[in-house]
């Protein structure tokens, strides 16, 4: 019953950071995070829309049978336990130029028992990281950022010291990027559960 989606915009609804609220307002990953769970699950989403009159979205989930619905409570207790390893309180340091992933992912984050510190950019990334590097031990980094790149940074702050793990992240990443990379990579926008897997992966 809201104001509805014109019909030039409605191909774009699900398309990551796409928003028509600006970045104060939205990130634009409320419906991609919908639509990439949705997939997940072998779903799909579709939506109908009249301007002024409102919108009207519609998931399709496939049934599942009596025996996998027995099974699923001790298959997620298994993938919680690998993917959320505790995490005695470990500090992490996230670096994205976006305020609202920044707060999204320090969510993400605490949520699963780390606790996070916060820069805007490469610059501001590298001195947090030189003024705490005794507490640090893991950094997200944002690929493209003003003053230095997620690159630059990571090539910084391993001249100061190897160990140390680092994971970037990037809403746009081009084949030949990752296979220059000397650090793994994840895709914006993630699910919590790919953000732990990927920090998992790390160890």
């Amino acid at each position: 019953d809201g104001e509805g989606i014109e019909a030039d915009i409605l191909p774009r609804i699900f398309d990551p950071f796409f928003t028509t609220k600006g970045n104060v307002m939205g990130t634009g990953l409320g419906l991609a995070n919908s639509y990439s769970i949705v997939q997940q699950h072998n779903g799909a989403i579709t939506v109908d829309s009249t301007p002024s009159e409102g919108s009207c979205f519609s998931v399709y989930l496939p049934s599942a049978d009596a025996e996998a619905i027995e099974s699923e409570p001790e298959r997620q207790s298994s993938t919680s336990t690998v993917r959320f390893t505790p995490s005695a309180g470990e500090l992490v340091l996230i670096a994205d130029d976006n305020p609202s992933l920044r707060v999204l992912a320090c969510e993400m984050l605490e949520k699963a028992g780390y606790k996070t510190c916060v820069a805007a950019d490469g610059k501001q990334a590298l001195e947090l990281y030189k003024s705490r590097q005794d507490e640090i031990r893991l950094l997200i980094l944002d690929l493209v950022m003003p003053e230095m790149s997620g690159q630059e940074v990571a090539s910084a702050v391993r001249e100061i010291s190897d160990d140390v793990r680092i994971l970037f992240v990037s809403g746009y990443i081009p084949e030949k990027t990752i296979q220059a990379l000397d650090e793994p990579i994840l895709r914006k926008p993630y699910t919590i559960h790919e953000l732990m897997t990927a920090l998992t992966d790390l160890n």
